[in-house]
């Protein structure tokens, strides 16, 4: 787990109420690392460390292989049946994603051949009481079953042995999904919210999140201005449009700039000891 340096500031309320003793403000170096001119729309890590990229014009999905230095990458096109891309994610090498019809109907989808072109196909539309898929702005893996955060429908759905089931998502446009010690965050306009065993989701911070992810012990997440932690760790992103898609890799954070076309990487700073 990355632990980069801390620096300490008064004592501050957080936006959730939650008096905290010190702010931690994240000693990190921010840099563009690969260009989407379609601009980002959701990230994921291939098992063997790929990047890939969803777009949110030309229904496109990239690729790109990071680098242990901050240098521009290069992306290459993954060639398939892409139309209305939204979320992804792996199930081992098989790439599970969302699409969506400007937020009128939308699909969960996979991969089931990779020749010269990615072959795919529809798995669900809609849950198995009748509930359509809308907007299924993200997706979460955890092992062999699917999370879905839907922003339209305003609900989480779950793939699991084949069907897909309807649940609630606690806040009425989730946005973003973690599968954090043993349970699902979701974050959106309203916060963050636990679904806990009872599956009644509970609320733990206020602060709107627009991407989360779970790496070992902490659960990070990032607002419209910053990089933060639930204990406190926080990094400006002033420099990016507007963060989205929060991924960890190797120690690195790539952080998705739904307004720009870049995803953006923020790595402790090499001059300060870890």
């Amino acid at each position: 787990m990355l632990l980069p340096f801390l620096a300490c500031s008064p004592s501050k309320t957080t936006d959730s109420g939650n008096s905290i003793d010190t702010v931690k403000e994240l000693s990190l170096s921010l840099d563009k690392t690969l260009l989407i001119p379609e601009r980002p729309q959701d990230i994921a890590i291939h098992p063997n460390g790929d990047l890939y990229v969803s777009t949110q014009a030309g229904s496109k999905l990239y690729k790109a292989t990071p680098t242990v230095d901050s240098e521009e990458l290069e992306r290459e096109e993954v060639t398939g049946d892409f139309n209305d891309l939204l979320a992804i994610g792996f199930v081992g090498d098989t790439l599970f994603f969302t699409t969506s019809d400007f937020g009128v109907t939308g699909a969960l989808c996979r991969q089931v051949s990779q020749e010269i072109s990615m072959e795919t196909e529809t798995l669900a539309t809609q849950s198995s009481d009748g509930t359509l898929l809308r907007w299924p702005v993200d997706i979460e893996v955890v092992g062999e079953d699917i999370w879905i955060a839907d922003y339209e429908a305003g609900a989480l759905f779950l793939w699991q042995n084949d069907l897909l089931n309807i649940y609630s998502a606690g806040q009425p446009h989730p946005t973003t999904l973690a599968w954090h010690q043993n349970e699902l965050y979701i974050g959106g306009e309203d916060g963050i919210w636990k679904r806990g065993l009872t599956g009644v989701p509970e609320q733990v911070s206020e602060r709107t999140t627009l991407g989360l992810f779970s790496s070992q012990d902490q659960l990070w997440a990032v607002s419209s201005e910053e990089l933060f932690n639930l204990s406190g760790s926080s990094f400006s992103l002033e420099e990016l449009g507007r963060p989205g898609s929060l991924i960890i890799s190797n120690d690195v954070f790539f952080i998705a700039d739904t307004l720009g076309e870049w995803i953006w990487r923020a790595d402790s700073e090499k001059s300060e000891p870890l």
